[in-house]
């Protein structure tokens, strides 16, 4: 099995012997880390998204070699598989845009409703029931897969960014994320709600998971150099894992025994979650930091201790042997104690247990009241009373009873069974047949003892159409009765759209008066500026008038000056 670590580039890791198997280059158009890491459900495929470029589907068949590129979707920002199937995979867009892709067709299957800001993470509920996709604003979207539309809005707590989300792989109702604020949160999409939330680390959360196969354990890493292990059911801090260098990505291996972890130093530690003391396997497998790290998926079904499957049978089993409440939380507990370093033994063995711990003998009463009755007596018909057999399996009644055609009943006795001595030994109370009402039939005479005879085809002919006239009746009437109401509905519905319509024309009247009085008013401004200039233009004209008549009244001065000069001199 591969461990999928990327920076730039992507490498395969085997497990456990931590040889390098496969190196891949994306396909990027600017250099840095990669964007997002997805496998398929049988592990055969993996969609890497780069840090700048068109998403990358490479297959490890073999070797590793680009199988289909996306060159439909622009601006990828990340791309995961669905859980179920391995043709589709929804890709998020820089534009706020979430597609979900045929890789059969390679063509666009979907589109999701478009959000405000671009989208960070992606991915698939357990079952493939919703799409969820977190953005760059903090806010995550949770999409229906069947309607393709907005199912809810979710937000951390107290936070405005969001660094990491996460699915559970089996509850399809659990979401976990973290935030710069290092905050640590769960919601249950089933109610819109917060179900878990606390100040886990110092510094922004890197990374955020659930435990395969106890969903109330959720494990968080931090800038702050802190590893966290959470119960969100107790609402409490289980351990805490101080590591040397900032882990950047988690992910639990195939077993659910190991953890491993990606750090800033470019390095993988893979930690058993039953000792976190020291790592069981480090290794170096980037220069850069380890920004992703992902465990391939594979399927088989000879595997006994697939983490699915096996944590299935945990949750199913206590309900097949209709264990009592008590014995459900302490093997719950009994799991959560022995992945973090309370037991040694392995997660599955309290499987084993349940299945060869041999149950209880059940002492059942081998009569049955209704068959003493009716003359059918179980010692009668076997001879030997035998003891039940019960299945360890599963608690079944008693399989000692002989088939149905070997019975051989008994007549009814003349004389009346005791009540009492048959309500002592048996449940269901006992009367005497001669009390049983003889005549049960209207149609069958009394007279004879054979009740085939004096049946009368006319009377069951008239009664079976008399009924039939009754339930054509009730019928009708019911049908009557529903024109009526929905008549009735009808015009009510009739009678509301003429009000919302009347008042919105009401409505629209007022609008279009305000709006012709603010044009008047707007009108009324530019005439009265006009007027003011009339106004300073005419005073203007009136001064240059008087200025005018001053100088005319100069200039004949002037004249009138000159011609009385030449008489003065002839005077003289």
């Amino acid at each position: 099995m591969y461990i999928a670590s990327s920076s730039s580039v992507v490498k395969f890791h085997e497990f456990p012997n931590n040889r390098l198997a496969h190196t891949y280059q994306p396909n990027s158009k600017v250099e840095g880390p990669c964007r997002s890491l997805s496998w398929t459900k049988d592990g055969g495929w993996l969609a890497i998204v780069p840090y700048s470029g068109c998403a990358e589907i490479v297959s490890l068949k073999g070797q590793c070699k680009v199988f289909h590129t996306l060159y439909d979707i622009s601006e990828p920002s990340c791309a995961c598989f669905q859980n179920l199937t391995k043709r589709n995979v929804a890709v998020g867009t820089k534009h706020g845009q979430v597609l979900l892709y045929d890789v059969k067709s390679r063509s666009i299957k979907a589109r999701y409703p478009r959000v405000r800001s671009a989208i960070t993470h992606v991915g698939f509920t357990a079952k493939d029931t919703h799409c969820y996709a977190g953005c760059a604003s903090g806010e995550v979207f949770l999409f229906n897969q069947l309607a393709k539309n907005l199912s809810c809005t979710l937000k951390v707590p107290k936070s405005l960014s969001l660094t990491t989300l996460k699915a559970h792989v089996q509850k399809r109702n659990f979401l976990t994320a973290g935030s710069d604020e290092g905050i640590v949160c769960v919601w249950d999409v089933n109610v819109n709600k917060v179900k878990f939330q606390t100040d886990a680390h110092s510094a922004p959360v890197s990374s955020t998971i659930f435990s395969p196969v106890n969903s109330s354990l959720v494990v968080s890493s931090g800038l702050d150099r802190v590893v966290r292990v959470f119960d969100i059911e107790s609402n409490s801090r289980i351990s805490t894992i101080p590591v040397e260098n900032n882990v950047l990505s988690l992910d639990f291996l195939q077993d659910s025994l190991h953890i491993a972890m990606g750090s800033q130093n470019g390095k993988i530690h893979i930690y058993d979650t039953r000792k976190f003391q020291d790592p069981v396997h480090s290794f170096e497998a980037h220069k850069k930091a380890v920004k992703l790290l992902t465990y391939q998926n594979y399927l088989n079904d000879t595997v006994a201790n697939n983490s699915s499957v096996e944590s299935m049978a945990h949750e199913e089993l206590p309900a097949k042997t209709n264990a009592s409440h008590n014995e459900v939380l302490e093997k719950k507990d009994k799991r959560t104690s022995e992945f973090f370093g309370l037991m040694t033994e392995s997660p599955f063995s309290a499987r084993e247990g349940l299945e060869e711990k041999p149950q209880s003998k059940l002492s059942v009463d081998c009569r049955d009241s209704f068959m003493i009755a009716l003359s059918f007596d179980k010692n009668d018909l076997s001879g030997k009373e035998e003891p039940a057999e019960v299945d360890h399996q599963l608690p079944l009644p008693p399989t000692t009873h002989k088939p149905l055609n070997s019975f051989t009943p008994k007549l009814i006795p003349e004389k009346p069974l005791d009540p009492k001595s048959a309500l002592k030994a048996s449940s269901t109370p006992i009367f005497p047949m001669d009390h049983l009402v003889k005549n049960l039939s209207p149609i069958v005479g009394s007279s004879s003892g054979c009740c085939c005879q004096n049946i009368n085809m006319t009377d069951i002919r008239t009664a079976i159409q008399s009924d039939m006239q009754k339930e054509v009746k009730k019928i009708e009437e019911m049908e009557s009765k529903l024109t009526d109401m929905f008549m009735r509905h009808a015009h009510q519905i009739r009678r509301m759209v003429l009000d919302l319509h009347m008042s919105t024309l009401k409505e629209f009247i007022k609008v279009e008066n305000y709006c012709n009085l603010i044009r008047d008013e707007i009108s009324i401004e530019p005439q009265s500026i006009k007027e003011s200039h009339l106004l300073e233009e005419n005073f203007n004209l009136k001064k240059r008038v008087r200025d005018l008549e001053k100088h005319v009244a100069s200039l004949s001065a002037c004249q009138l000056d000159k011609e009385l000069l030449p008489d003065e001199n002839a005077n003289k």
